[in-house]
């Protein structure tokens, strides 16, 4: 069972009380997010698991969220944050030459991954 604020079954004043509960709590959340924000430590991922993200996106494999995660997530590794800012500038749906940059991103995270471990 789910509970709404507004609900054409609600009466008036039980949906007006819900706009004023959004109202008041959508602005504080957002304000609350954006002061939080220079204080967020960036996440720290290996280049295989940049690599798994980079693949599961080529392979469509891997869902929205997961994409959503790893574009909008900094990582503290700047190499690995470069190949995460560019595969986020590739544009959803991925056409062709998205797919052709997110391959070579995917190689260079390879790469990356191969000299970490050596």
């Amino acid at each position: 069972m789910t509970r709404t604020w507004i609900n054409p079954e609600n009466s008036f004043w039980r949906n007006a009380a819900g706009v004023v509960a959004a109202a008041i709590i959508i602005p504080i959340a957002t304000v609350v997010k954006l002061i939080s924000m220079p204080f967020e430590r960036p996440v720290k991922r290996t280049a295989a698991e940049v690599a798994q993200y980079l693949r599961g996106v080529i392979n469509d494999s891997d869902g929205n969220w997961d994409w959503d995660e790893f574009t909008s997530v900094p990582l503290s590794d700047p190499s690995l944050e470069s190949i995460r800012q560019r595969a986020a500038s590739v544009e959803m749906p991925v056409t062709e030459e998205g797919r052709r940059t997110l391959v070579a991103l995917l190689r260079e995270a390879e790469v990356a991954s191969k000299i970490r471990r050596a």
